[in-house]
Parts: structure tokens; C-alpha cells; sequence
């Protein structure tokens, strides 16, 4: 990880440094999460300093996340679901985000990348909806990068929604940050396109810390602690998790 902090430092545009002082910056936000577990890997600190600041976080997670273990028989689908989306509601509970301003709109895990045409701009209108109504200062969304199909899909849905709004509405004026996950564990320092008009964002977490720890413990079933009947499913590493747990939450403006 360190190579790879060192390298984006020397490819990307170094942008603002966020802490506690200057969080006004990023202010009401809204995040496009992928799968429950996302949004405290990568946004955890990020989301508590907003939230100790008074800011307004609301989330929108793309996919039922049911294909972390599709060969559970304890768990099928509709059951794994529904403990993704209870893990997501204590961390963000953790984190300081109340109930009602998360949301699910129960997309195929692992498929995003195959939605047809007609289940894409159905997805593409609930978003903008979404972010008409909040206003939000900033959108996250996933890195357009970022090893994971999902991930890419996901990005591809936001921005097709974000330049829909814009297209439409000179008005339109939200920041768009993009978050790193899987970039921490399968990208090479030699894949880093030469982007210089790339802005790197840093929030300062160390204050945080603790309580994205606590949030991303809430992910048991996919820190291996809850399925046990499925050998092929996924489960977050000590090593992997180390990636995320630094003092500092790194964001890309593109």
C-alpha cells in the first residue's frame, strides 16, 4: 500500500487535505455503494467525520449482495440479503447514519455489468431522483478503475445518472469523488494511467479510526465469523483489511 500512496502522490494532482476544520468542503453527501461492506472499507472515516460535523450522509447500495456465498444452503439468497442489508444498517449506525437515510435497490450481484438497457435507466431514474431531492454538495462513487465489475457498473450507473441531471439542469452543481476498494489489492503500480488532471483528496481519519474499525466488524458474514457451509465464499483477510485501516481516506476528482 505504501508503493501505491507513494505512486499517486507522483502520478495525480495533489488536492485538498480534509480534516475536522475544513469538512464544510465536502458537506451533505451522497454515496453509491456497490455491496454492503463497501461504504465502511472505503468511506467509514470519511462518513463519521461528516456525520460528527453535522453534515447529511446518505447511502444508496446497488446491488443485494447475495453472491458473497451463492453456495450456502443456510444461507440462500433472499436470506443472505437480508443479513447484508442488517450489517449495513448497524455499521452506519456506528458511523452515525440514521435508518432512513439508507437505501437498497437490490441489483444482481455479479451481474451488474449484463443489465439490459431497460433495468439500467429504471436504475439510472431512481438515482437521479435521489440526488434531486438531497441536493447533496458531494457524490462518491466508486473509482472508474477499480478492479471489481460491480464496481466499474456501479460507476458507470452514477455517472450516467449525474450527466442526465446535468444535461438537463444548468443548476446541477454537486462535486463527484471517486473511492478506491479493490485498487488496494489487485492493481500494480504500473497500471496507473499518467492522469494529471487528476486531483488526489486525503481526510484525515485518525480521529475516526476506532469507530470505522467498529463499523467494518459489523460485516461478519463476510469476515468469515457467520457462513460457514460455503468453502468458495468470500471473506475479508487480516491482510486485506489492513489496507483500509490507515490513517487517512484517499479520493480521486476526476
Amino acid at each position: 500500500m505504501e508503493i501505491l500512496n507513494a505512486a499517486l502522490d507522483s502520478v495525480f494532482v495533489k488536492g485538498p487535505v480534509i480534516s475536522d476544520s475544513n469538512s464544510s468542503i465536502i458537506g451533505n453527501s451522497l454515496i453509491l455503494v456497490p455491496h454492503p461492506d463497501d461504504e465502511s472499507l472505503a468511506c467509514g472515516g470519511t462518513i463519521s467525520l461528516l456525520r460528527k460535523n453535522g453534515f447529511l450522509v446518505h447511502l444508496i447500495f446497488i446491488t443485494d449482495g447475495t453472491m458473497s456465498h451463492p453456495n450456502s444452503r443456510i444461507y440462500p439468497s433472499e436470506r443472505l440479503r437480508d443479513l447484508r442489508e442488517e450489517e449495513a444498517k448497524k455499521a452506519l449506525n456506528i458511523l452515525n447514519v440514521s435508518e432512513d437515510s439508507i437505501h437498497f435497490l437490490r441489483l444482481p450481484d455479479s451481474n451488474m455489468d449484463k443489465l439490459d438497457s431497460v433495468r439500467f435507466q429504471y436504475a439510472s431514474k431512481a438515482l437521479q431522483e435521489y440526488i434531486l431531492e438531497m441536493q447533496p454538495t458531494t457524490v462518491f462513487i466508486p473509482w472508474r478503475y477499480d478492479p471489481h465489475p460491480d464496481h466499474i457498473a456501479t460507476w458507470n450507473l452514477g455517472i450516467d445518472a449525474i450527466s442526465s441531471i446535468y444535461n438537463n439542469s444548468s443548476k446541477f452543481q454537486s462535486r463527484v469523488l471517486e473511492y478506491p476498494v479493490w485498487f488496494w489489492e489487485r492493481t500494480e503500480v504500473s497500471q496507473l494511467a499518467q492522469e494529471s488532471e487528476v486531483n488526489l483528496w486525503k481526510v484525515q481519519i485518525t480521529d475516526e479510526l476506532t469507530k470505522k474499525k467498529q463499523a467494518i466488524s459489523q460485516h461478519a458474514s463476510q469476515l468469515g465469523q457467520i457462513i460457514d457451509d460455503d468453502p468458495t465464499g468470500f471473506s475479508l483477510s487480516n491482510e486485506m483489511l489492513e489496507h483500509f485501516y490507515h490513517q487517512e481516506e484517499l479520493f480521486f476528482e476526476y
